[in-house]
């Protein structure tokens, strides 16, 4: 937060901007939450009723088996604010206008920290801000609005334990990762982002494994400590819990391909992959149907951003393997790649109502954040052109 809150001047003006842009996220989460959209729906409803019943019961549970099963955190909140506010749409729906007001906030910090430049953090963080597919979940009172928030807080502490090398951030970050597993059931994936970069470490860090051991053993610590409730009740207490709702919609079952697995997979992974620019998510309650996902500037940016983060990447792995080359881009460049492949699984890996924007929320934290480089690049060369007629 110290690269944010400094006192020189135009840190002040940048501080004045994102604290502008904070404000704004948060009143077009909440504006009008009571009519638009009108009514709830009928998911929204099940949470509800679970969450009126906990209250009821004292009884809160890690995860509530009705309608396909769901992670229980974010019900046992919504008991809090409807027992604060009473059974209103505002007592069901303020933790989504919140964690999605505070996703911008993960955002700005977490663009700041990889890219190094306070600029890109105004810009990744105006994007999300503004962003229909991000405003439309920050509005509904669905469990899965948490993602982008754990996302970018916990990768925010684990990069900047990278650069300083302080225990502290590591701990941060795994005890954040892990409430991850609480939240939705996308999240599942999210270790495999850890996994992917892991070769990139060892490749750009030298002797990764001797100076970050302990770091990780911190971080892997954090992470069991906040994700061992759910992972007992996973395992041990409701194992019949942990694949209900995924097994129904899975592209692998025969009812979803119909005996043709590899047909099935080819166009769940295209749909996947088109809603960002061409074809979204029909689906009403997700998106402004049929348009994509997002609008046509931030929808340029992302694919020239994905495509520069791409071609950067095999160059940097060609000079990697041919003059031994440390380049610490790469690891960011394969952190963007992986967490938007991988966060993108639990969509094409089902069959039902494609393009699902809802299925791939975990992809806003690496779509923005590329789409943030080609305009990051814009203002460099009009800066430096600036300069020059000075």
């Amino acid at each position: 937060m110290s690269l944010f809150f400094n006192r020189r001047p135009h840190h002040t003006v940048t501080w004045v901007i994102f604290i502008a842009i904070l404000i704004f996220a948060f009143a077009v989460r909440i504006y009008h939450i009571d009519t638009l959209p009108l009514g709830i729906y009928p998911d929204e409803s099940a949470n509800g009723v679970d969450a009126l019943q906990a209250l009821e019961t004292h009884d809160f549970k890690l995860f509530y088996p009705a309608n396909y099963g769901r992670e229980g955190l974010f019900i046992n909140l919504q008991a809090i604010t409807i027992h604060l506010l009473g059974n209103t749409i505002l007592g069901l729906k303020l933790w989504s206008i919140l964690f999605g007001t505070l996703s911008v906030l993960g955002m700005y910090l977490l663009s700041v920290e990889l890219f190094r430049r306070r600029i890109s953090g105004l810009i990744s963080a105006f994007m999300l801000a503004t962003s229909y597919w991000a405003i439309n979940f920050s509005r509904i009172g669905f469990r899965a609005i948490m993602m982008t928030f754990i996302l970018t807080f916990s990768f925010y502490f684990f990069f900047r334990g990278l650069r300083t090398r302080r225990f502290r951030y590591f701990l941060f970050s795994g005890l954040i990762f892990g409430l991850g597993l609480h939240t939705y059931i996308a999240f599942r994936v999210a270790p495999f982002i850890l996994i992917l970069l892991l070769p990139a470490l060892i490749l750009s860090y030298e002797n990764f494994f001797k100076r970050y051991y302990k770091h990780a053993l911190l971080f892997i610590l954090g992470a069991f400590i906040s994700a061992l409730p759910m992972l007992y009740d996973f395992f041990v207490a409701h194992p019949e819990d942990f694949g209900s709702r995924s097994e129904a919609v899975s592209i692998f079952s025969p009812s979803i391909n119909h005996g043709n697995l590899l047909g099935t997979f080819t166009r769940a992974f295209s749909l996947s992959l088109i809603k960002y620019n061409f074809f979204g998510d029909q689906n009403w309650r997700h998106n402004y149907a049929p348009y994509p996902i997002l609008d046509p500037f931030v929808g340029t940016f992302f694919l020239a951003g994905f495509l520069f983060v791409f071609f950067q990447t095999l160059h940097l792995i060609s000079l990697r393997i041919r003059y031994q080359d440390r380049d610490l881009r790469l690891v960011v460049n394969i952190f963007l790649l992986g967490s938007f492949f991988i966060m993108l699984i639990p969509e094409f890996l089902s069959g039902e109502g494609l393009p699902h924007a809802l299925r791939s929320i975990g992809t806003q934290m690496p779509v923005f954040l590329m789409a943030t480089l080609p305009v990051v690049w814009l203002y460099k060369k009009a800066k430096n052109r600036k300069e020059v007629y000075k």
